[in-house]
């Protein structure tokens, strides 16, 4: 692995393990944050959140040949 690749794995690995909570759409119901707050919480989350699910659709694909 190149020092370049060495670098974007562990930005990668960081940004898995610092992933927020799922927010919770209660909170914006019973008036805990503003929609834009939960929003942004949510956002936050999902990015990471198809990112680790890509990864593991990849891996499960290359286990199986496809």
């Amino acid at each position: 692995m190149t020092d370049e690749q060495v670098e974007l794995l562990e930005k990668i690995t960081e940004a898995i393990e610092a992933q927020p909570e799922k927010p919770d759409y209660h909170d914006y119901e019973y008036g805990k944050c503003s929609k834009d707050e939960y929003v942004d919480q949510y956002n936050k989350w999902a990015a990471v959140d198809n990112f680790v699910t890509a990864i593991d659709q990849y891996i499960f694909n290359k286990n199986r040949g496809i």
